[in-house]
């Protein structure tokens, strides 16, 4: 267990580096469409509420439930990035089952 904690805090150290960079090249050379921006935002975000979690100690069940809804989260977020167009063109009506199972997780 403490070898895989030891893995966590090592991505989680380079999550937070990407992090940083984003936030600081963003505003300057990043053109993209501003819900693009929130979904990166929001994904990077998630992983370090969920995985970071300071000095807490973690029994199997609770890393199994923060990777699950990390996992779900970033799942989420790259929907909204890679669907940007189609979903931009929907106006706000959810369509497909699919749609609607991640409006009500």
């Amino acid at each position: 267990m403490l070898m895989f904690s030891r893995i966590v805090h090592g991505f989680i150290f380079w999550v937070s580096v990407v992090f940083f960079i984003y936030q600081i090249v963003l505003p300057v050379y990043a053109f993209m469409p501003n819900m693009k921006e929130r979904a990166v935002h929001l994904a990077l975000a998630l992983i370090l509420i969920f995985l970071g979690g300071g000095n807490v100690k973690r029994t199997p069940v609770r890393w199994f439930g923060d990777i699950l809804l990390t996992c779900l989260g970033v799942v989420f977020c790259l929907y909204v990035f890679v669907n940007y167009s189609a979903i931009i063109d929907q106006y706000g009506a959810a369509t497909g089952p699919l749609q609607v199972w991640m409006g009500l997780w």
